[in-house]
């Protein structure tokens, strides 16, 4: 399964620091991918990136883990207007804002990171 990343942000270096701190987790090395974002229906072509993360068939549970735990924790640095939006080749669309998980605790933010995980290996939308 291929996970599309996209980040919505005034910044536009946002989504290439998002990259940079996904390449450094070890579970992920060699699964992350910048390329161009795929054309909406009746557009001409894409101006924006995208990263594209293989999670292996059915997303596997410590690649899915790792993705997680990176994009919370990276997000939870980031300015309150930055959401992450992931779809995942089987149509799961999950949305991460920076503005929602702020004030989370501790045991929240892993709480968090690992229903996004469950989430992202099963394949199941998100209740959130």
């Amino acid at each position: 399964m291929e996970l599309i990343i996209a980040v919505a942000s005034d910044d536009i270096d946002e989504l290439r620091f998002l990259e940079e701190e996904l390449v450094d987790v070890d579970e992920l090395r060699g699964a992350v991918r910048r390329q161009a974002a795929p054309p909406a229906e009746g557009e001409l072509g894409a101006v924006e990136e995208v990263l594209i993360v293989a999670l292996g068939q059915g997303g596997a549970a410590a690649v899915a883990g790792a993705l997680a735990t990176a994009v919370v924790a990276w997000i939870r640095t980031r300015p309150a207007s930055v959401v992450v939006k992931m779809l995942g080749s089987d149509g799961t669309t999950m949305e991460v804002e920076a503005q929602n998980i702020r004030g989370l605790s501790p045991e929240q933010v892993m709480q968090l990171s690992s229903d996004l995980a469950m989430r992202l290996e099963s394949g199941r939308a998100p209740s959130r």
